[in-house]
């Protein structure tokens, strides 16, 4: 899950799998779905500021235009990552 903490909006890049995609994060706004395979995370194209996220349950949030990890939703089974490897 990706929040905007922010008062202004935030147009974020997903890397993920080779393929790229944006998304435009308004104040308060939240992204939930995203990255489930893992990712990297570049916010406002500013390549410093790109955030991995290897496992696709982490909770990470923008504030004061950064990104920061602020946990995990929840461990992923081992049936879910056997699950995803083979895809």
């Amino acid at each position: 899950m990706i929040t905007n903490n922010d008062s202004r909006t935030y147009t974020l890049t997903i890397e993920e799998r080779g393929a790229n995609s944006t998304v435009d994060i308004p104040p308060g706004g939240s992204l939930e779905g995203v990255c489930l395979r893992g990712c990297q995370l570049t916010l406002g194209g500013v390549k410093d500021g790109a955030y991995r996220l290897p496992e696709g349950n982490e909770i990470v949030t923008i504030d004061q235009g950064a990104l920061f990890y602020d946990g995990a939703i929840a461990a992923k089974s081992n049936t879910e990552q056997k699950n995803e490897r083979g895809r």
